[in-house]
């Protein structure tokens, strides 16, 4: 009997759950055997107490190429429509929306779109160390992280719009908010390459490294977001998620709930306690 391939590898050191997506062979392409196997790896993680930071990234020189389509072909032809479309775009979403009518999608693709779900409702921080290419859905799963760092190698590439699709992984969300309309248009519409010097322009990665030093840097960061107060942690993230769509007055009314939470959590006490005894804090996340 031959064992299931694994298609990715996850240590956990010191509260950081280090997750390398590893298939050379694609470029470490998401194929629904590595994506079902990254969300059983999210489920865990959320769920276990000892690990408090999520860092990806990718083996070898690739970060992750995109959607392994090879590994979708098949079932996907059985689900080509032969439907009429709408022969204004806007108008058939609209109806699609209503009745709810989406084009199926097979199982495989499913399950590679609901990664980037599961990252964003992670009450846990993420970081995605992003090594080499993040191709197609690999900018999509890179931006699904809370923070980004990135070699020089790295480039990012919103690129299905050139086989006729669009960004279905959560990057119509996340990419205007964190380089404007005019920037997330440019790289939707022409699924041009966005080097790495130019994602830090940008703003799309916090920090640029040189390759040899992006590990040592991700685990440096992971470190002190590991030893952070996690529960309020888990409010801010919650918070930055909603200041998109609430007006200021309202995000400074949830901010005054969220404080008042803070307050009573066990990691605040300890927080005055250590400032006031000029000593580090020791967070337990409660």
């Amino acid at each position: 009997m031959t064992s299931k391939k694994h298609y990715i590898h996850v240590t956990l050191e010191a509260g950081i759950l280090k997750v390398i997506l590893k298939d050379p062979e694609t470029k470490n392409a998401m194929g629904s055997e590595m994506a079902e196997q990254l969300i059983n790896t999210l489920n865990d993680f959320s769920k276990d107490s000892q690990s408090k930071v999520l860092m990806i990234t990718g083996d070898k020189e690739s970060f992750c190429s995109g959607a392994n389509v090879r590994t979708m072909k098949a079932n996907a032809d059985s689900f080509i429509s032969e439907s009429t479309l709408d022969t204004d775009p806007w108008k058939q979403l609209e109806k699609s929306i209503k009745l709810n009518a989406t084009e199926p999608q097979s199982d495989e693709i499913e399950i590679v779109r609901n990664i980037t779900r599961h990252i964003f409702n992670l009450r846990k921080p993420s970081v995605a160390a992003v090594n080499g290419p993040a191709i197609g859905f690999g900018t999509g799963l890179a931006l699904s992280c809370d923070i980004r760092l990135a070699s020089t190698n790295a480039i990012f590439r919103e690129a299905f719009v050139n086989v006729g699709l669009i960004p279905a992984d959560g990057s119509c969300w996340y990419l205007p908010r964190m380089i404007g309309l005019t920037n997330s248009f440019l790289y939707q519409y022409t699924g041009e390459v966005i080097t790495a010097k130019e994602a830090y322009r940008l703003g799309l990665v916090s920090k640029l490294t040189e390759p040899d030093t992006l590990m040592d840097e991700a685990v440096r960061l992971c470190q002190k977001l590991a030893e952070g107060p996690s529960y309020s942690m888990a409010i801010i993230k919650r918070l930055i998620q909603l200041s998109s769509d609430i007006n200021f007055e309202e995000s400074m009314e949830i901010s005054g709930i969220a404080q008042g939470i803070a307050k009573k959590t066990n990691d605040h006490k300890e927080g005055v306690s250590a400032f006031l005894k000029k000593r580090k804090p020791s967070f337990n996340g409660d």
